[in-house]
């Protein structure tokens, strides 16, 4: 893999488990506009049919979903799951 492709796979992993582990313990998840853009185009390249090997199925995001609940819902998570009781 080039190194730029692993690039955008290491940010795209820092986002999206940076998510799950803000979320799993309740903090906030902050990142930049340009990490959710890398993030965005990584997901757009996986068309019909080619994310059964890495990902789940897309969320549905809604139409005032924020740049980071469309990369979550694009990872499979709905943004709106909660942890705990």
């Amino acid at each position: 893999m080039p190194a730029e492709a692993a690039a955008v796979v290491v940010v795209e992993e820092l986002v999206v488990h940076g998510w799950d582990l803000a979320r799993a313990i309740g903090d906030p998840f902050v990142c930049t506009a340009v990490e959710l853009a890398l993030v965005d185009g990584f997901f757009d390249q996986f068309g019909p049919g080619q994310r059964s090997y890495a990902y789940v199925p897309a969320c549905a995001a809604g139409a005032a979903a924020s740049p980071l609940d469309r990369v979550i819902a694009c990872s499979g998570r709905d943004s709106s799951w909660s942890v705990g009781p």
